[in-house]
């Protein structure tokens, strides 16, 4: 009986011996992140709960990393690798460095899913040197920057060196600067055939959008022995991926190679930059860009035949249509129009419109005139305004010719014009003879218009009876008189031709 509640004993200790072995594995996998090294690759894929360290703190359930003025320098090939769906917030000035020489792919940050960069400080990622391929910052999905100063930069490779490589994925900068620059490329044989170098590549199908910020993207340079297949220096090498620049600035300029370009694209069917504001510039030894695209309304253009700003050719007004820059351009540059703000000069007037004072544009034009009471004969019609004269008097209207009595007057307004011309006087009319007993009489008439202006009598002669004589045949005593005086006459000469 002893021996079996030794053995009961024995047995209930074991099995909570096992107890506790079983809970201690729970207990230990929510691992914080382990610091960084100097030998090794800092590594928060495994992270699984919160963790810190000198400029350094992490957040487990929102995967968000905070740097502030970290420097992280290490000889692994891999610097700092992060897991999907991180955040990393800059404060101050940080720096992440592979400092690796040997023949594995050196990486400054690798990113196995999208990466979200923000806050106000700056990033320098840097890769190592490498027998085959050097990254500044490799991410392996989205990427997206809203601040801060991020510098990528790809270290000396024998077969490819880029600044930023993302990889089937988006890219997006809505503020902050991104400067990623490809290291140079060397190779003692051309073995392998291809070599690359980029600022930043976009890789494997996606959309890059700028909406805002700052991206400055140069290839660097290409040495190896005659025979290489291939050598390639370019600022952007976009594979199967568009561009839609909103806003900011893009700077893109390919180093020494056999070919060189400021934006490669694979895409040479259609155009692959849509442009709704901001700034694109890109220059190439072979050409800015190998690929066509077309300048929209409202933006500038200058282009020019040799990889330099320096005498290139423009501002150029976009027209949607005929202002295509393609590989025959060793230095482009797109902007949308800048915005002038107007100066107003003086005020508009009745003739004379506002105009900007610094680009000539009117502002407002001329009022015109306002226009004042009607012109009468005698008064022009003006501006209310200016006084500037409208209309001219319109002149009297003249009426019938003036008579001898009635003035010439004006049919508008009435007013006399000529006056009337008074009657020209003819001469004497006798109208009854004057006799030795009665009186005759007289008249003057306007020579004009015939009406009698005067009426006179004429005197009687005088002489003779005052009463008339009757014959004995009873006419007048003028009459009578004669006769008898022809008669005495003839009596006479008939007696003197009988005397004798």
């Amino acid at each position: 009986m002893i021996l079996m509640k030794k053995l009961f004993s024995v047995l209930l200790a074991l099995l909570m011996l096992a107890g506790l072995l079983a809970v201690a594995p729970i207990t230990a996998s929510a691992a914080a992140p382990v610091g960084p090294s100097p030998t090794a690759t800092w590594d928060f894929t495994t992270a699984t709960a919160d963790g810190s360290g000198t400029g350094w703190s992490w957040v487990q359930s929102t995967k968000t990393l905070t740097l502030t003025d970290i420097d992280h320098s290490t000889s692994a090939a891999i610097a700092l690798r992060l897991p999907g769906g991180v955040t990393i917030i800059l404060n101050g000035t940080n720096t992440i460095a592979s400092i690796y020489s040997g023949g594995a792919e050196a990486c400054g940050i690798q990113g196995e899913g999208d990466l979200t960069i923000t806050g106000s400080g700056s990033l320098n990622a840097t890769g190592g040197f490498s027998d085959t391929h050097s990254t500044g910052m490799y991410i392996e999905g989205n990427i997206a920057i809203g601040g801060g100063n991020v510098t990528a930069t790809g270290g000396l490779s024998g077969r490819s060196s880029f600044g930023m490589y993302v990889h089937m994925g988006n890219f997006s900068i809505s503020s902050g600067e991104l400067t990623a620059t490809g290291g140079s490329v060397m190779a003692a044989s051309a073995t392998e055939t291809s070599f690359f170098s980029s600022g930043l590549c976009w890789m494997a199908s996606g959309l890059s959008t700028i909406n805002g910020g700052t991206v400055t993207a140069t290839g660097g340079n290409i040495t190896v022995p005659a025979g290489a297949k291939e050598e390639l220096s370019a600022g952007i090498i976009s594979d199967n991926y568009y561009t839609i620049i909103n806003g900011g600035a893009v700077i893109a300029k390919g180093g020494s190679a056999s070919k060189s370009y400021g934006l490669e694209s694979s895409i040479t069917t259609i155009e692959i930059i849509t442009f709704n504001g901001g700034m694109f510039t890109a220059t190439g030894n072979t050409g800015a860009l190998n690929n066509v695209i077309t300048v929209p309304v409202g933006f500038s253009y200058w282009t020019n035949t040799v990889a330099s700003a320096t005498g290139a050719s423009g501002p150029l007004a976009g027209n949607g249509t005929t202002t295509v820059i393609g590989s025959s351009h060793k230095y482009a540059k797109v902007e949308a129009a800048a915005v002038h703000t107007h100066t107003p000069g003086a005020a508009a007037t009745c003739t004379t419109p506002q105009v900007c004072t610094g680009c000539g544009a009117q502002l407002v034009p001329a009022l015109g005139h306002t226009a004042g009471a009607v012109a009468t004969c005698t008064t022009a019609q003006s501006c209310t305004v200016c006084a500037a004269v409208l209309v001219p008097a319109t002149g009297h209207t003249a009426g019938p010719a003036p008579t001898c009595t009635a003035a010439q007057t004006c049919t508008v307004c009435g007013v006399q014009i000529a006056p009337a011309t008074g009657h020209t006087p003819g001469e004497w009319i006798i109208d009854v003879d004057a006799t030795a007993t009665t009186d005759g009489s007289k008249h003057k008439a306007c020579t004009v218009c015939g009406v009698t202006l005067a009426t006179e009598s004429i005197p009687a002669t005088g002489g003779g009876n005052t009463q008339p004589d009757k014959g004995i045949f009873g006419t007048n005593a003028r009459w009578y008189g004669a006769w008898w005086h022809y008669l005495l006459f003839f009596i006479g000469f008939g007696f003197i031709w009988m005397w004798f």
